[in-house]
């Protein structure tokens, strides 16, 4: 029905540039990544402000193992909303991918900053640091979430930090 209605919008209103990040929603539901990512890429064009259609392809790019193209596109999310929280949490989480733990820890923390209800940061950064070797970084970060009311921190802290 989506698609049907996405093919409507475009022949009534051949001039609505948001139907390409419609439509890139939509190939992105159907995992047609490849093709959500030139979607994407028409949206960006028509409006290179398009933070939407930016961070929707930082994921599709980011599932098809191109990390640095989403993390590419996750800082010119930032640059435009530079509050972007999903924006830092996302680019952590790729960087984590490339191994690149500092950037990661910096992105988690600076999520933390911003929303420090972001229990799932607050993991992300204990694990980096702990792959960093840093495990009393490790052990704050669930202390910190455990403060913020995450009970899941609770029980990964008897573990983490004995």
């Amino acid at each position: 029905m989506a698609k049907k209605n996405c093919k409507t919008l475009a022949k009534l209103y051949p001039d609505f540039k948001e139907i390409h990040y419609l439509n890139g929603m939509l190939l992105f539901s159907d995992q047609n990544y490849g093709r959500s990512v030139s979607e994407f890429n028409l949206a960006i064009k028509a409006n290179p402000s398009n933070v939407k259609a930016l961070y929707n392809r930082s994921v599709a790019f980011g599932v098809m193992d191109e990390y640095l193209s989403a993390i590419e596109d996750l800082d010119a999310c930032i640059r435009l909303n530079p509050e972007y929280v999903l924006a830092y949490y996302s680019r952590a989480y790729w960087y984590e991918f490339t191994g690149n733990y500092l950037e990661a820890a910096k992105d988690y923390e600076q999520t933390i900053k911003l929303d420090p209800g972001n229990y799932d940061a607050y993991l992300g950064v204990a694990y980096v640091y702990q792959n960093l070797g840093e495990p009393a970084k490790a052990c704050d970060a669930l202390t910190r979430a455990i403060k913020e009311g995450s009970q899941v921190a609770a029980e990964l802290k008897d573990i983490f930090c004995k």
